[in-house]
């Protein structure tokens, strides 16, 4: 081979790399921007709104519930910035959820008499109160459906679709739970502020002096 040639090899060679670099830079840029566009739209950690909320150090009580929700939830507070407490001595505030459900019920039926449609119901309820155990926000349920076509010739592909409905839909239970504490943390910071301002006393009517009686 000509010196010519061994030139012309090396040089091949010594762009390989540099080809597979810039490639490896390109592919980076968008990894980054595709992970921009998510946080854009919205996309964070599951069950967190995403937003501080301004509460004292909350005392979670479950009944009844997931280990999944109860994940969820805690998931969710640490990423709202709640300091989240084992004992009522340390709390502020105590959130109790219980009595989570999942139901499934048949929600159509094909010519041939078996099952072609389903419904899920999910529900939770909850309950916040003070430290001292007064109700801040009563028991309330939140609760939503999804239905879903079934085919019985493909069960485990059902199955799975079916568990990530009710996972989706535990998701969204949790995130409207964090916005109503949210906007009871914005009730409680308005009452802290009118507390704050001072209502000025009226002034004290002048003291009246006894006249001498005229006889």
């Amino acid at each position: 081979m000509c010196p010519a040639n061994w030139s012309i090899s090396l040089l091949r060679a010594d762009h390989i790399p540099l080809i597979d670099w810039r490639r490896a830079a390109v592919y980076l840029l968008l990894l980054s921007l595709l992970l921009s566009l998510l946080s854009a739209c919205g996309w964070r950690l599951r069950g967190a709104l995403g937003v501080a909320l301004d509460l004292p150090p909350v005392l979670l009580q479950t009944q009844d519930v997931s280990s999944a929700l109860l994940d969820d939830l805690r998931r969710g507070l640490l990423a709202s910035n709640v300091t989240i407490v084992d004992n009522r001595q340390a709390a502020g505030l105590v959130l109790m959820v219980k009595n989570e459900r999942r139901e499934r019920r048949v929600l159509s039926v094909g010519g041939d008499g078996k099952v072609s449609e389903y419904e899920l119901q999910y529900a939770m309820s909850y309950a916040v109160f003070d430290a001292d155990g007064k109700v801040l926000a009563p028991m309330s349920t939140l609760d939503s459906t999804r239905d879903y076509r079934f085919d019985e010739s493909d069960v485990l592909a059902k199955d799975e679709e079916e568990s990530q409905l009710f996972d989706y839909m535990r998701t969204t239970a949790v995130q409207n739970l964090l916005r109503r504490l949210q906007s009871l943390a914005m009730t409680q910071a308005q009452a802290r502020d009118e507390g704050a301002v001072s209502t000025p006393e009226e002034p004290a009517a002048p003291a009246v002096e006894p006249q001498p009686d005229a006889n």
